[in-house]
């Protein structure tokens, strides 16, 4: 994700300051790959024309993303049940796999389970801040 900021057009200067080490002299500059190192507090200093100069803070949060953490107890024979566990405490959960698999609870399983359930399952959690 990129973390952008905006400031007011037309100065002669712009000094951007914050957490991280960050410095930078545009106008309305990003950060790519954004992490949690960005979260605080940063500070504006515009310049006009005629070298009259005003500062602002902005405080920045940036939320982690969830680590769903999933596991099954596979391998199972033919008949069997086949279960699903993750991290619990998300808001949403999505299961998807062979066989036309989906489910969205945290942790599912397959009753009387096939060989058409081998392979690769994926999970896509959200947890409260919307991450996913």
């Amino acid at each position: 994700t990129t973390l952008s900021f905006n400031s007011v057009a037309g100065m002669s200067s712009y000094a951007w300051s914050g957490p991280n080490s960050f410095i930078v002299n545009t106008q309305n500059p990003n950060i790519s790959n954004v992490t949690t190192a960005a979260n605080g507090t940063y500070t504006l200093t515009v310049t006009n024309a005629n070298g009259c100069s005003g500062s602002a803070t902005i405080s920045v949060a940036i939320n982690a993303l969830p680590i769903p953490n999933p596991s099954s107890d596979s391998p199972k024979c033919v008949g069997t049940t086949l279960s699903f566990n993750s991290v619990a405490g998300m808001s949403s959960y999505a299961w998807s796999g062979p066989n036309s698999f989906s489910s969205s609870i945290q942790d599912p399983s397959i009753s009387n389970v096939s060989i058409a359930a081998n392979g690769t399952y994926t999970l896509t959690v959200s947890n409260a801040n919307g991450c996913s």
